[in-house]
């Protein structure tokens, strides 16, 4: 039984209240609006030539219009990476190659005297001596990298925080590159609703052992002293950032009475996969690396420090935060379109052109902490550790400003509730510190090789 009040019947009986022929209006209305209503459906079947596992893709196809503004976001990212090609190209070619082959090709005469300059880092060049003549002060300049044998290998500032960074972005990398490839091979379709994100917790939580033994292996190659932080601080940074955001994040939901809510299960089923699955990978990763090799140095560091001029001082810091937005401007019309299949209920379907986007990103990422390390040690300073981590990480910074500015400007999110401000928010920190890791441990990795190759190739007696 159900009461159906007609628009107009309803305003007809209100125009009519209180006046004399009210009660026998009011007798016919009720008559006439309460009264059973039986709701049914007819299903027609139809014979179709589409199999059961396609019958998704008719509605995962993406538009025409949305690939090729797609397309034109790949070409705008490979106009970055061959820009910064050619860059790499100058570096290693003109610059790093011809230095190295004048270097090797000195006279002993002279090479032992330029090895005070650059392999015993001596102070700057006395005046009124024969090394004031134009032919030696221009191999003391232009060897600037050089110079710094004996201290560009030596561990930075907070290294144990570094080596956690490094091992934990290591880890994410290899969950992000396998989610990709079993995207593209359809074990992650979008018609099995949740299983992108049940994959994404479980090789997660497997992945744990390479967390454990990249950063205990880069601590431990250089005799640090405080292992047993390193290998729990990597086994507990990003999985108790994750599961702390998460349960409080769940636990205003709970307070507002919220149905998405998690259950006592569920949330206990997280805590048995972070500390009985996670927490133990790590920790076997890092006995793992204990017994590794660690890694073979091509130099010896120094016992004295190196001073770093002040004319290196200050402006590679804000040319370190700056270049961050190089890999933004790679990714973002694709961010665009991840953010609304995650907050605006859109299907994401181009897994191929993501995981094209991701290995342009990879590129971009590379080629820019190569150049800024380059361009750190040619100013004869040997911090390079940090500044090539931080240099392709600081997109991360742009990917929170982008989503900032996000949510404001799309028109379906305007007017959120307060706990649905602080979901969005939450998350979005937490996508912004795996992006700042993922791309922080590629520039790292790579200028981590660099400069050991450059100076293995150096001849040092």
């Amino acid at each position: 039984m159900a009461r159906f009040v007609p628009a107009s019947l309803s305003s007809w009986k209100s125009s009519l209240r209180g006046g004399p022929v009210f009660q026998t209006i009011d007798k016919v209305f009720n008559v006439f609006c309460v009264q059973k209503i039986i709701f049914s459906y007819d299903v027609n079947f139809r014979q179709s030539d589409i199999q059961w596992a396609t019958r998704f893709d008719q509605f995962l196809n993406a538009d025409t219009q949305v690939r090729s503004v797609l397309w034109i976001s790949i070409i705008n990212a490979c106009g970055i990476t061959l820009a910064l090609a050619s860059i790499i190209a100058t570096v290693l070619l003109r610059t790093v190659y011809l230095d190295f082959a004048r270097y090797n090709n000195i006279d002993d005469a002279e090479d032992s005297v330029l090895e005070t300059g650059w392999k015993l880092v001596s102070p700057p060049l006395p005046t009124g001596t024969w090394l004031e003549n134009p032919w030696s002060r221009s191999l003391s300049e232009d060897f600037g990298h050089q110079q710094l044998h004996g201290d560009v290998f030596r561990p930075p500032q907070l290294f144990q925080v570094l080596c956690i960074f490094v091992g934990t972005g290591a880890q994410l990398f290899a969950v992000a590159s396998v989610v990709l490839l079993f995207s593209l091979l359809g074990f992650f379709s979008p018609a099995h609703r949740g299983s992108l994100l049940l994959g994404m917790i479980l090789i997660m939580a497997a992945s744990s052992i390479i967390s454990g033994y990249v950063s205990s292996r880069l601590y431990y190659s250089f005799d640090g002293p405080q292992k047993r932080f390193v290998t729990v601080g990597s086994a507990l940074f990003f999985p108790g950032l994750t599961i702390g955001t998460f349960f409080g994040l769940n636990l205003l939901l709970a307070l507002a009475g919220s149905s998405a809510a998690a259950n006592f299960w569920t949330l206990l089923i997280l805590m048995l996969i972070a500390f009985g699955v996670s927490f133990p990978l790590t920790i076997v990763g890092s006995h793992i690396a204990l017994r590794t090799t660690p890694f073979n140095l091509p130099v010896r560091t120094n016992a004295v420090v190196r001073p770093v001029p002040e004319s290196a001082r200050g402006w590679k810091s804000r040319l370190t935060v700056l270049a961050g937005i190089i890999p933004f401007c790679t990714v973002f019309i694709e961010l665009y379109f991840v953010m609304n299949s995650i907050w605006q209920d859109s299907v994401f379907v181009m897994f191929g052109i993501l995981a094209l986007v991701f290995l342009i990103l990879v590129v971009v990422c590379v080629e820019l902490s190569v150049v800024i390390t380059y361009l750190t040690l040619s100013g004869e300073e040997h911090r390079w550790w940090w500044r090539s981590f931080l240099a392709p990480s600081s997109s991360g910074l742009y990917v929170f400003l982008f989503s900032i500015f996000y949510v404001f400007s799309q028109p379906a999110l305007q007017g959120m509730h307060f706990i649905s401000m602080m979901l969005y928010f939450g998350y979005m920190t937490i996508i912004c510190i795996a992006f700042f890791l993922v791309t922080g441990v590629i520039g790292f990795t790579s200028s981590f090789y660099f400069v050991h190759k450059i100076y293995s190739k150096v001849r040092i007696d």
